[in-house]
């Protein structure tokens, strides 16, 4: 099955341009809930705001003045307006894979699922994130190995507020260990971090190990690209 998406996605990356494949699939099958009034964006939809957005002077502006734009999607859905985005930048001869950055929040797991297998299939960088945007709250993190591998964890801070997070902070901390010398000596004397908009006590931050066996507790989740905190066990 997971072959039959990847050649599909192959497909349509070098046609017509992506589009959401398991969006249409999940309809079809009839999986969404309906009761609680979920529906996705049809395709062709999508691909009309996404042209007209395309289309203006101050988006392209942006492009040529940092390289690239952000995109936030609160409720990304099976990833469509995405998806519709990365079409529209091909019909102008922009690359979504270097030119754009997204960030996608849904509040249901299956929704984050879909939208991480194609963004990441499709080489876009993005942070999808499992959350509430309207509540402000935020479960868990999905990098795309794009975004990664490219460094866009230094060029763009992706999330539901402009606080650091705890997980991105932990990736860059294992990258690069002076960083990680910085952000100790930095937690001695400033307000701690955010995590996942909730507020880190100075007194937990102050007691955290030395930085050498700190960045040894950090694990990332190579198959989900997703950093995962250490065990309390292990502080």
């Amino acid at each position: 099955m997971f072959a039959h998406l990847v050649m599909a996605l192959e497909e349509k990356a070098q046609t017509s341009g992506p589009e959401d494949i398991l969006g249409a699939i999940y309809h079809e099958l009839e999986l969404h809930n309906r009761y609680h009034g979920q529906f996705f964006t049809p395709q062709h939809v999508s691909d009309m705001m996404a042209m007209l957005t395309c289309g203006q002077d101050d988006y392209q502006g942006v492009i040529a003045e940092q390289g690239y734009i952000s995109m936030c999607e609160p409720t990304c859905g099976s990833g469509v307006m995405v998806t519709s985005m990365c079409k529209a930048m091909k019909k102008v001869d922009l690359n979504y894979c270097t030119q754009l950055v997204v960030t996608a929040v849904d509040i249901d797991l299956k929704c984050i699922h879909m939208t991480y297998l194609q963004l990441a299939l499709y080489g876009v960088p993005a942070v999808v994130i499992h959350g509430d945007s309207i509540a402000i709250k935020e479960w868990s993190r999905w990098y795309t190995p794009v975004y990664l591998l490219n460094g866009w964890v230094w060029r763009e801070c992706c999330g539901l507020t402009t606080a650091r997070s705890r997980e991105d902070e932990m990736i860059k901390c294992a990258l690069e260990p002076t960083y990680a010398v910085l952000r100790q000596v930095e937690s001695m004397v400033a307000e701690p971090l955010a995590d996942n908009s909730s507020i880190i006590s100075t007194s937990t931050t102050a007691n955290e190990s030395a930085t050498s066996a700190s960045t040894e507790q950090i694990q990332l989740d190579v198959d989900f690209g997703r950093a995962q905190m250490p065990e309390k066990s292990a502080l």
